[in-house]
């Protein structure tokens, strides 16, 4: 079996989102181009997350659950690592600034509240996005009617 060609223009259009993203996270906040490109940047990594999962069949070679599992091992555990790492710092910097027992306590509830609701902290938000989204892809490409009507795309 052959390898599929690249598609230039999906490249090029990844590319695009990339910088796209890159500079919403450099400019600062209320930019009015940020704001017109928010509408769309993010949409693009998923439209085409879709597009090359389409593509390259990967979802049509795996069932549910082996699925499911690449999602959890890329996706999910550094999701995890991070969100675990991320609560430390930040509770560590209250801490450090001596706000007191109660604002700590009340820090790492907070975070890990988030986390744990997949919430995110900070740009963590992305990772459980992606994950659900991979997950509508995943039934969406492999024809789960369900999903195609809570999507709309029936």
């Amino acid at each position: 079996m052959s390898a599929k060609k690249r598609l230039n223009y999906v490249d090029a259009a990844r590319g695009i989102g990339i910088i796209l993203i890159m500079y919403g996270h450099v400019t600062g906040l209320s930019n009015p181009v940020d704001n017109w490109m928010s509408s769309f940047k993010v949409a693009i990594f998923y439209i085409i997350s879709g597009v090359l999962l389409a593509y390259n069949g990967s979802i049509q070679k795996r069932d549910y659950r082996t699925y499911a599992g690449k999602i959890m091992k890329n996706d999910f555990l550094p999701y995890l690592w991070f969100s675990i790492f991320a609560i430390m710092v930040k509770t560590g910097f209250v801490y450090l600034s001596h706000a007191g027992i109660p604002k700590i306590l009340s820090t790492l509830k907070g975070y890990t509240w988030d986390s744990l609701f997949l919430k995110g902290i900070n740009s963590l938000w992305f990772l459980p996005t992606l994950i659900i989204g991979e997950l509508v892809f995943y039934f969406i490409i492999k024809g789960n009617i369900f999903i195609k009507i809570m999507t709309g795309i029936l």
